[in-house]
């Protein structure tokens, strides 16, 4: 069954009219899931003396402050895990919810908070998982990392709506739903490359007041598409 993604784009704008501000703000709470806990880092792999210098007072720290610091790098490690893992992707899991049930009517934000309050450890690890099987995935190999990507896509709109579901159910559903839809999704989300572009040009400006949150809504429609899709099958 080819993706109709007209009508789920066009049925995404009329219920983000009708919630536009709750939607700009789970919409940003979900980039902060998804992207709050990411590090990243620099490094110049020229040889300038400012480097050099900087080699020299590196190589006069007291090996036990180096340790030390090492320590302090894996505890900070453990507790953005820690993070990630029962609060962020919990969280997300929340942000999902929203943007099903807005296709339903109207939808109080303290939604997002529902999954902290049943089958909480499941879920938690349930994400884990997700996340672990897709980390390996694309160790191994890139492309299948990606093809596993889309694979579990659809795992935390599964628990949004089924949080007592297990990992082999969730993520076998998951799979299940997308099989024969992943490069059709792969297509929606290209055609949002326009918006991609443009809030990238404003500074982020139109990716939080206008396309992230329709993003986030078209894709709670393709998720609700696939899954009245599967169930007449």
């Amino acid at each position: 069954m080819i993706i109709d993604r007209p009508m789920l784009k066009a049925r995404s704008k009329e219920i983000l009219r009708a919630s536009y501000l709750k939607s700009v703000a789970v919409s940003l709470v979900l980039f902060i899931t998804l992207y709050g806990a990411a590090g990243s880092s620099a490094t110049n792999s020229g040889a300038s003396p400012d480097a050099v210098q900087t080699g020299s007072y590196v190589a006069a720290i007291p090996m036990s402050f180096a340790a030390l610091l090492i320590g302090f790098a894996g505890i900070l490690m453990i507790i953005i895990l820690i993070i990630r893992v029962f609060v962020l992707n919990v969280l997300e899991i929340g942000c999902r919810r929203f943007f099903i049930e807005t296709s339903y009517g109207d939808t109080g934000i303290g939604v997002i908070v529902k999954p902290f309050s049943r089958a909480f450890l499941n879920q938690a690890f349930v994400m884990f998982m997700r996340d672990l099987f897709t980390c390996l995935w694309t160790m191994l190999f890139v492309i299948p990392g990606f093809i596993k990507m889309y694979s579990y896509r659809l795992v935390p709109y599964i628990l949004a709506e089924n949080p007592e579901m297990n990992m082999s159910e969730a993520i076998g559903l998951s799979r299940y739903m997308m099989d024969g839809y992943k490069w059709q999704t792969f297509i929606f989300d290209l055609s949002f490359i326009g918006w991609m572009i443009l809030s990238g040009i404003t500074f982020g400006l139109v990716g939080v007041f206008y396309s992230n949150p329709y993003y986030n809504h078209a894709s709670a429609q393709l998720y609700l598409y696939i899954k009245e899709q599967r169930s007449t099958m």
